[in-house]
């Protein structure tokens, strides 16, 4: 990465003549910079477990890291019926290579954005009262047992629904 500074600190003692201060100052400013992409806060606690099932060591309680590989990779989750049902997925976006989601046995009312990527989605058994706008690539989507009153808009890559 190139940091370019405006001119008016180009010339100030501690960056006059110096490479090795500028390096030092960089340095300094951008360890003190957090990454805010680099943690999600999970805020429904049976969704904080079912992550801490499939991917554990991106997990740090309820803090989701986004940048670990094992989140990059992962391809395929299926939460089922648990204790307390999980109510919000606020967090899945951050699955970039997440191909096939499922969660049963839910509380979801609604559903926050999803991967880009996603080729197969089934939100069974639970209070779902619509659907958001779908990933464009979307080939399978199971829905039954809500309470959807309508689809909306479908992706024109959908091959197999399933929605009583």
């Amino acid at each position: 990465m190139i940091l370019h500074l405006p001119s008016h600190f180009q010339n100030t003692p501690c960056m006059e003549h110096s490479p090795l201060r500028f390096t030092v100052f960089a340095t300094v400013l951008f360890a003190l910079v957090p990454n805010v992409q680099a943690q999600f806060t999970i805020t429904d606690a049976a969704f904080a477990e079912g992550l801490q099932y499939w991917v554990p060591a991106a997990m740090n309680g309820n803090v989701l890291d986004t940048l670990h590989p094992d989140v990059i990779n992962l391809t395929y989750m299926a939460l089922g019926q648990s204790t307390t049902p999980i109510a919000n997925i606020d967090g899945i976006r951050y699955f970039p290579n997440l191909q096939s989601f499922g969660v049963a046995f839910h509380a979801l009312t609604e559903l926050p954005p999803l991967p880009a990527g996603l080729i197969g989605l089934s939100v069974t058994y639970g209070p779902l009262a619509s659907l958001p706008t779908l990933p464009a690539g979307l080939e399978r989507l199971t829905c039954n047992n809500n309470q959807l009153t309508s689809l909306g808009e479908l992706p024109p890559t959908l091959v197999e629904l399933w929605c009583e």
